[in-house]
C-alpha cells in the first residue's frame, strides 16, 4: 500500500522487512527492484530482479522488469537481452514487447521497431499504439505510404488519437499533401490544444506553402506554450525574414541565442540576415561564432568567404575557401567561389586548377567548362579556351552563353565566319535575344557587310525596347547614328 501511495522509502523498508522474514521471497525482490528504479536506485534495483531471477530462472516478469531498469540506466543492450528472455519465457507478453520496441526505437532500430510492433498487432490487432509506432519507425526509414497506412488504422481504432493525426501529418506533408497535413495537424490541435509539437509541425507545412503569417502564428503559439524553445524562436525569424522584416528577425534569432547559445544554425540564420541588410563586418562576426561552437562545418566557412569576397577581401576569402575544401575535399561550390577570389587577384593559372577540380566532381557541368575557359582565353589564349567552348556545346547544345563566348574567341582568332555562325546558332535557339543580334551586327559590320550589319542593329532595337533594355537600347542607337553619318 505504502508501494502504491508513492512512499517509496516506506515502501522499501515493508520489503526489506518481508524478505528478512522470507529469504527466499521472490515476488518481495521483484517488487523493491521496481521501488528502487522509480527511485532512480538502478545498481539497488538490478540487485533486486538478479535475486528475483537466481530464486525463479523463470519469471518472465523479473526479466522485463530488470529490463525496464537497464533501458532507464542507458544500459540499451542489456535491456533488449533481457526483453527478448522475457518473450522466450512468455511469447504472448505483450508489456515485454512494448518493452523491447520502445528501446529500439531509442537506438533507432526502425527495422527492428516495424518486427515488434507486427507482433504486438498479432497478439493484439486494436493495438492502436503499436500501429502509430510502427509508422513512426517507417517515417523514419522513407517508407511514407506505408507509414500513412498504419496511422489510418491506428485512427480507426482510436479517432481521438491525438498522436497518431500528428504523425500522419508529418507522413502527409512529406508525401506533399500539405492540405490533408494541415487537417491532421488541425484534428491533433483540436485534441490536444496545448501540444506545442503539433503547432510547430503544422508552422513547417504552412511555411512550406508560403503562407508565412500563418507559420508565424502557429510559432507564436509555441513559444507561449515553451517560452524557452529555441527552434521556435529561429523557425519564426526565417518566416520574418521572408517577409522582409528582417530587425524583427534579428531579434528572433537574438532570443534563439540566448536561450542556446551553443547552436550553431542560430548564428548562421542571423549572419545571414544581416548579409542581406549589408552589415558584413556584424555577419562575419555571427559565422566567427557558428565556427566558434562547430568548427568542422565546411558551409560555414564557405559562407563567411562568401561574405569577405562582397567585401572585397579576397585573401581572407580565399583562406576559408581553403578551410572548407580541406573539411570536405568534394564541396564543388567552394573550389568555384575560390577560383573566383583568385581571378580577382590576378592568379588566373591557379583559378583554372579550381575549375578542373570543379569538372571532376561534375564533368557534365557545361557551366564549368565555360567559366574556365573565359579564364585560359587569358592564360592560354584562344585556342585553349575555344575547346572548353566546344565541350560545353557538347554537354549542352542550347548553351547560349557558350556560343557567345566561342563566338568572340573565334572572331579575336581571326575566324569571323565562324564565330558568325556560332551566332546564328544563338540566334536559332532564342530569336528574341537582343544582345545576340547587336553583337552579330558588331561582326558584320566589322567584315564590312553594313547593310546586314544595320538590319541586325535595327532588330536589336526593337527587342532592346520590348524588353526596356535601356542600356543596350542606348548603345545600339548610338551604332545606328553612326550608320546615318556615314551615309550623309
Amino acid at each position: 500500500m505504502n508501494g502504491n501511495l508513492g512512499n517509496h522509502e516506506a515502501a522499501i523498508a515493508d520489503f526489506d522487512k518481508a524478505i528478512e522474514l522470507d529469504p527466499d521471497y521472490a515476488s518481495a525482490y521483484n517488487n523493491r527492484g521496481n521501488t528502487n528504479r522509480d527511485i532512480g536506485n538502478y545498481e539497488a534495483s538490478i540487485t533486486d530482479f538478479d535475486k528475483t531471477i537466481e530464486l525463479d530462472p523463470d519469471d518472465a516478469g523479473a526479466y522485463s522488469n530488470r529490463g525496464l531498469t537497464y533501458r532507464d540506466s542507458g544500459n540499451y543492450e542489456a535491456a533488449i537481452a533481457d526483453f527478448n528472455k522475457a518473450i522466450e519465457l512468455k511469447p504472448d507478453y505483450i508489456g515485454a514487447y512494448s518493452n523491447r520496441e520502445s528501446v529500439e526505437m531509442e537506438l533507432s532500430q526502425y527495422e527492428s521497431v516495424i518486427a515488434t510492433c507486427g507482433e504486438l498487432i498479432r497478439l493484439n490487432p486494436d493495438d492502436a499504439s503499436a500501429y502509430n509506432n510502427r509508422g513512426v519507425a517507417k517515417i523514419r526509414l522513407k517508407k511514407h505510404d506505408e507509414a500513412l497506412t498504419d496511422f489510418n488504422e491506428a485512427i480507426r481504432i482510436n479517432s481521438d488519437y491525438d498522436g497518431a493525426y500528428n504523425n500522419r501529418g508529418a507522413a502527409n506533408a512529406a508525401l506533399g499533401n500539405h492540405k490533408a497535413a494541415i487537417e491532421d495537424y488541425d484534428k491533433a490541435i483540436a485534441l490536444k490544444p496545448d501540444d506545442a509539437g503539433t503547432y510547430s509541425n503544422r508552422g513547417k507545412t504552412k511555411e512550406f506553402l508560403g503562407n508565412y503569417e500563418a507559420a508565424i502564428a502557429d510559432y507564436d503559439k509555441v513559444i507561449e506554450l515553451r517560452p524557452n524553445a529555441a527552434g521556435a524562436y529561429s523557425n519564426r525569424g526565417t518566416m520574418k525574414c521572408q517577409l522582409k522584416r528582417y530587425e524583427e528577425a534579428i531579434a528572433d534569432f537574438d532570443e534563439a541565442i540566448r536561450i542556446n547559445p551553443d547552436d550553431p544554425v542560430f548564428y548562421q540564420n542571423r549572419g545571414e540576415v544581416k548579409l542581406m541588410l549589408e552589415q558584413f563586418e556584424d555577419a562575419i562576426s555571427d559565422y566567427d561564432e557558428a565556427i566558434r561552437v562547430n568548427p568542422d562545418d565546411a558551409e560555414l566557412y564557405q559562407n563567411r568567404g562568401k561574405i569577405k569576397s562582397l567585401q572585397q577581401n579576397f585573401e581572407d576569402a580565399i583562406s576559408d575557401y581553403d578551410q572548407t575544401i580541406q573539411l570536405n575535399p568534394d564541396y564543388a561550390h567552394a573550389y568555384q567561389s575560390r577560383a573566383l577570389a583568385k581571378i580577382m587577384l590576378g592568379q588566373d593559372e591557379a583559378a583554372i586548377m579550381d575549375y578542373d577540380e570543379l569538372i571532376r566532381l561534375f564533368p557534365n557541368s557545361a557551366a564549368a567548362y565555360v567559366n574556365r575557359g573565359h579564364t585560359k582565353l587569358k592564360v592560354f589564349g584562344f585556342e585553349s579556351a575555344i575547346k572548353d567552348y566546344d565541350m560545353a556545346l557538347c554537354l549542352n547544345p542550347n548553351y547560349i552563353t557558350a556560343y557567345h563566348s566561342r563566338a568572340m574567341a573565334k572572331l579575336f582568332n581571326n575566324q569571323p565566319d565562324e564565330a558568325l555562325l556560332d551566332l546564328n546558332e544563338a540566334i536559332r535557339i532564342k530569336p528574341d535575344s537582343a544582345s545576340t543580334f547587336a553583337r552579330r551586327a558588331n561582326i558584320k559590320s566589322f567584315l564590312c557587310r553594313f547593310d546586314e550589319a544595320e538590319s541586325d542593329y535595327q532588330i536589336a532595337l526593337e527587342l532592346a525596347e520590348q524588353q526596356n533594355d535601356t542600356t543596350l537600347k542606348t548603345d545600339i542607337e548610338k551604332k545606328l547614328q553612326q550608320f546615318d553619318d556615314s551615309t550623309l
